[in-house]
């Protein structure tokens, strides 16, 4: 069960142990934090109260020992000793997702990639959320990984060159990377996966199987896969199944502002043998599952590494994938819970971003997480500081 909010016990399991080469900096650190979680909906100068200390935090984020990853990795470690203990058989959720940091509206500020269309600019940060699942109640253990990095600017004309294709590839591996990074699950637990159509590659097939993870996953291209020895389509052949069960979740759909319940069709087929889109990588054994209503624009088929063999199984699958919005409020809100560690939201030397992540903004310019549809959230920024400056 879940323990209440402390702010000193909280302080203590998530920075006591963060190495930033210098005492000095490391009791900042705690400092900061501390002044941050009592006032998380105030401008950074009114959080550190005393314009000193503003000056003081403003210099700690410039300073060039505060990295991204000496910052984030004690979390990051306490995250997976957290999903190593519990019952045999428990499962805990590994939810990534990839989000778009805009900031075309900060005119002067360098070293920022490209979102959106051509024209935005901005960050990109894939997150892994871990969550441990009881049986009516999710709870988030934290941020088990994450990778940020700004694109390079392309052209806006002509067709992509060789480079700009390589890099799309290579994005497409933060999914792998995450589990790479997270490594294997210890024995008599069960880490599964959850991603979003962006996903669907090759890579990350490969690496599930590789590791001994488990993954749901939701299909974005029409494969080609393998039924009792005859070839097929993925889409025209599991849109071709006939319903086996009904089951109702509760969604809020785009533009809507309170969940409402929705009756969804399901099917599912085990025993697909999923063929690699490209060269010669290894076929994939799984079970996949659809579920729909026609009337209301929805649609998910989903991968499952798990074999399904009743309706049961099926549903349990996608409730996992339906645990996926909690990354989804993450994003934009930063769950009161892993608040502060929104500073772990950033590039080296650019640890100023800390506040991007609180819940309301303050104003002088803002930015938009455009990954969630129809949710803006301000952000307050110092324009003198250097944020993407980190070459």
């Amino acid at each position: 069960m879940p323990q209440p909010f402390k702010n000193e016990i909280f302080i203590k399991n998530n920075f006591a142990d963060v190495d930033l080469k210098d005492a000095r900096l490391a009791n900042r650190l705690s400092m900061i934090v501390e002044k941050m979680i009592d006032k998380p909906n105030a401008s950074l100068p009114s959080q550190m109260e005393e314009w000193k200390d503003a000056k003081a935090c403003y210099r700690f984020f410039r300073n060039p020992k505060v990295t991204h990853k000496r910052i984030q990795t004690p979390h990051r470690e306490r995250v997976k000793r957290l999903a190593s203990k519990g019952k045999d058989g428990e499962v805990i959720l590994f939810i990534q997702d990839l989000s778009e940091l805009d900031y075309s509206s900060h005119k002067n500020t360098k070293g920022l990639g490209q979102v959106g269309n051509q024209y935005g600019l901005g960050i990109q940060m894939h997150s892994c959320l871990a969550i441990r699942c009881n049986d009516n109640t999710s709870e988030v253990l934290g941020l088990a990984h994450q990778i940020v990095w700004e694109r390079k600017e392309k052209k806006l004309r002509g067709k992509p060159k060789i480079g700009e294709q390589f890099r799309a590839l290579k994005e497409s591996r933060v999914w792998s990377q995450t589990l790479r990074a997270i490594e294997a699950p210890p024995a008599k637990y069960r880490w599964v996966t959850v991603c979003d159509r962006g996903s669907d590659c090759d890579d990350l097939f490969y690496e599930v199987k590789r590791l001994g993870w488990e993954a749901v996953i939701r299909a974005c291209q029409d494969r080609r896969i393998n039924v009792n020895n005859d070839n097929k389509k993925l889409m025209e052949w599991i849109r071709s199944r006939s319903i086996k069960g009904e089951h109702i979740i509760s969604i809020r759909k785009k533009g809507e502002t309170t969940k409402r319940k929705i009756q969804l069709n399901v099917t599912w087929e085990r025993d697909i043998i999923l063929r690699p889109s490209e060269g010669n990588g290894a076929e994939v054994e799984l079970s996949v599952i659809r579920c729909w209503n026609e009337e209301e624009g929805i649609e998910w088929i989903l991968y499952s590494t798990i074999k399904i063999d009743n309706l049961e199984e099926a549903i349990e699958k996608i409730i996992w994938y339906s645990k996926r919005w909690i990354i989804e409020i993450y994003h934009p809100y930063c769950l009161y819970i892993l608040l502060v560690l929104s500073i772990f939201i950033c590039l080296d030397h650019f640890l100023g971003c800390i506040r991007n992540f609180c819940k309301r903004a303050i104003s002088s310019s803002s930015a938009k997480i455009t990954h969630w549809p129809g949710f803006t959230v301000s952000l307050n920024f110092a324009e003198s500081l250097p944020f993407f400056n980190h070459a």
